[in-house]
This record gives C-alpha cells, sequence and structure tokens, in this order.
C-alpha cells in the first residue's frame, strides 16, 4: 500500500510511523540501559549476566520485529509532510541530533537510523543469533573447511570461515581462530599421530575477514601478508607449519556464544585469585556445571587447544594488572587483546587440568613492557597450567585510546 492509499493518506501513514517509534523507544530505553551496564563489566560478567545479555538482545530482536510489521506499507519514500512533524519524529527517536536525517527514508530505513543512535551494547541491527555454532563437540564437527586442497601428508590449502562473538563483535576473536588451524593442521597426521603442543601462534592483526589457510610440514616461514601463524608439533616429532591470509570481500558472517567452558573455570570470586608480593598471579581451576563432558575432549583436540587458550584469555583479562600500565595511564580498557602464545602442550586428557587443586600461574614481565608499532602497550608474561612442566610464554596488546583501537581494527 503506498502512503497516499493509507487511512487518512500521507499524514495518516505518518502517524502511524510515529506511534509505532514511540511505542519502541518506550520498550528499548530501559533494556539498552541495562544492556549497556552489562555490556561495561566486560569479561567480569558472571554467566548469569551473560545469559541476562543475550536474552535482552532476543527481546530488542523481537521489538524490532514488531515494530517492523506491517511496513510493507511504506515501500516508497516519503517526503515530511511539515516541520512540526519531522520535529516530532526527531524527538521520538532520540534526545540528541546524531540520528540521521528522516526526510525521504522508508520506514525501515528509518528504524535502522533509531537502532544506529542508540548505544545498545554496541551490536548491530543484526544481533547474534541463538541457533549459530556454539562449542560442543557436535557443533565444532560442523565447522567445516571449505576448498580444500591437500595429499593428506606434507601441505593442506583451505578456506576457513571464522565466527563472531558476543565479547568480539568486529573481528574474529583469537582462540576461537585455532578451532579450523587445529583441524587443518589434523588433516595431516598419520592415524597412530596426534598433535601434543602449540609451539607457537601469533595474532598478528585483527581479522575481519575469512581466512585462506595454508599449512605445511617443517619450520618453513610464510609472506608477511598473513594475519596470524605459528606451528603445532607432533607425538611423531614432526612440525607443521600454519599461516592464515585474510580473503578480500570475504567478511566474517558467521557467529557464535561465548565459550561457556572456558568461561566457567575462573570464578569471578576474590577467593579464586591470589596475587602474591612479586606480582604472580594464581588462578583457581574449577570443573564447570556445563553440559559438556571432559571425556569428549580426547576426542577433539581443536576444542581441547582453543579452551586452553580461551582460559588464559579470560585469566588475562580478569587480571588487575592490566589496569596499572595501559598506555602508562589507566582508563576504561577499549581494546585488549591476545597477541600470541607459545610453548603450550595439548594434554591427552583434559582432566589433567582440573585435578584437585588445580591452579593456573600467570607472570607479567615489567620490564618488557614497550609500545608497539601499532601504538598499543605490549605486554609479555608467561603461564602455567598443571600440565604443563614449565612456564609457556605469551604476549597482550591492550590500550584505552579509542583512536588506537580503531587503526588496529581497521588496518
Amino acid at each position: 500500500m503506498k502512503s497516499a492509499d493509507f487511512p487518512g493518506g500521507p499524514q495518516g501513514a505518518y502517524n502511524f510511523l510515529l506511534d509505532r517509534c514511540t511505542t519502541f523507544r518506550r520498550e528499548i530505553t530501559p533494556l539498552r540501559n541495562r544492556a549497556i551496564d552489562l555490556q561495561d563489566k566486560g569479561f567480569r560478567r558472571s554467566a548469569i549476566e551473560q545469559m541476562e545479555l543475550e536474552k535482552i538482545d532476543g527481546r530488542i530482536r523481537d521489538a524490532i520485529d514488531r515494530t517492523l510489521s506491517g511496513v510493507e506499507i511504506m515501500q516508497e519514500p516519503m517526503g515530511m509532510q511539515d516541520d512540526c512533524m519531522e520535529d516530532d519524529i526527531d524527538d521520538c527517536i532520540d534526545d540528541d541530533s546524531d540520528d540521521l536525517p528522516i526526510e525521504r527514508q522508508v520506514f525501515a530505513e528509518m528504524m535502522a537510523s533509531l537502532l544506529g543512535g542508540m548505544p545498545m551494547m554496541g551490536m548491530e541491527v543484526r544481533g547474534f543469533s541463538r541457533q549459530s555454532r556454539g562449542y560442543d563437540v557436535n557443533t565444532v564437527a560442523d565447522m567445516e573447511l571449505k576448498d580444500v586442497e591437500t595429499d593428506g601428508r606434507t601441505y593442506c590449502v583451505s578456506t576457513a570461515n571464522l565466527v563472531l562473538t558476543p565479547w568480539s563483535r568486529e573481528f574474529a576473536h583469537g582462540s576461537d581462530m585455532l578451532i579450523p588451524i587445529t583441524k587443518a593442521c589434523s588433516s595431516l597426521l598419520a592415524p597412530d599421530e596426534r598433535l601434543i603442543s602449540l609451539d607457537r601462534i601469533s595474532w598478528k592483526k585483527p581479522v575481519t575477514s575469512n581466512l585462506k589457510l595454508t599449512v605445511r610440514e617443517g619450520e618453513s616461514p610464510f609472506s608477511p601478508d598473513v594475519s596470524v601463524d605459528g606451528r603445532f608439533r607432533t607425538s611423531k616429532g614432526r612440525v607443521l607449519s600454519f599461516g592464515g591470509v585474510q580473503i578480500e570481500d570475504s567478511p566474517i558472517c558467521e557467529t557464535a556464544p561465548m565459550n561457556t567452558f572456558a568461561e566457567g573455570t575462573i570464578c569471578e570470586c576474590s577467593d579464586c585469585c591470589r596475587k602474591e608480593r612479586d606480582g604472580t598471579y594464581r588462578f583457581n581451576l574449577t570443573l564447570p556445571d556445563v553440559p559438556e563432558c571432559l571425556v569428549e575432549f580426547e576426542k577433539s583436540v581443536p576444542l581441547s587447544a582453543t579452551t586452553l587458550v580461551e582460559i588464559l584469555t579470560t585469566a588475562l583479562v580478569r587480571a588487575d594488572f592490566f589496569n596499572e600500565i595501559q598506555d602508562g595511564r589507566r582508563g576504561r580498557q577499549v581494546l585488549r587483546l591476545m597477541g600470541g602464545v607459545s610453548d603450550m602442550p595439548i594434554p591427552l586428557d583434559m582432566a589433567e587440568v582440573f585435578k584437585e587443586g588445580a591452579t593456573l600461574t600467570l607472570k607479567f614481565d615489567r620490564a618488557g613492557i614497550k609500545k608497539g608499532q601499532s601504538g598499543m602497550t605490549l605486554v609479555p608474561f608467561q603461564f602455567q597450567f598443571p600440565h604443563q612442566p614449565k612456564f609457556g610464554k605469551g604476549i597482550a596488546a591492550v590500550t584505552c585510546r579509542e583512536e588506537i583501537a580503531e587503526r588496529c581494527i581497521r588496518s
């Protein structure tokens, strides 16, 4: 139905639009405010609060669906009938002046403008689908590599479709990339061979596109344009090197929930984290009360490897050390990245990680802190899980400066 054919003509069409927007804003405002409070907690959110955040996302998307129902009446662009009506709609959308002009926009475009003017969780309109791939073994198996070229022993070239998560909405989270990488490396193993160690992995830049993955036997270097590279070691002593190049015009479209198993291993209570006088952090590791079963990890090295790195990432974020050193000043953390990990063995039985009294130990190297070329502060650290005979090494990158974060993500 065109606006001229709407009951009451164009004026009636705009009254309909205005009523929908007023109702939408009344419903969304308290949800948005609560979402902002939860989002600001970042990695300090509890599992219950994360569930609440996801429910809010669902309620917002439901409100969008209800508001957009019947918008077929607005399929033609409509000019404003008078300045007074334009002011009313602008006031309905937002109290400030950051909304897109409403004039000559169809209803759906106006709703996009409305959502864009609201800082609710920093989420795009599309939100995060609850039907996206999760982290249990069965769904990880569905994350298949595409366009695979391999001889089954010494090389494998493939396309990896990556995922975005609620805590990494603009680029792929570091540990999540290990799922396709480990699957590609595992495709070159003999039947009696397994990956036993992540000797090194380096995330060189935020990844915003899907990857072309290359795995080669031996310690061969990769081209400078790779966004991630590293190597695994196998039970037969072989080295499998990998590198990933972002595919132009192939943005990441898949979404997934957070790794709830990894997040649940480190509680947020003060008793679960001890900071010693020398600056060493010790995190108690507990087996989370989630459906995943430890025995399943024995069947899935990709799941084990990514979960170990995710546990390490969670510990890094919950350590208060970064609040003291980022950019040489205190401030709200805008961007915190895992830059790399080395010397991390992959246990045959993940129960080794969660044995009674198990702790994850972190040591930060204050003397090694420096500025990277990107402007982010680079922080070296050492880590040791219960199954590690010696400390592994890693590096984190942090900043509280919006302009540096934006430049790193868009570069």
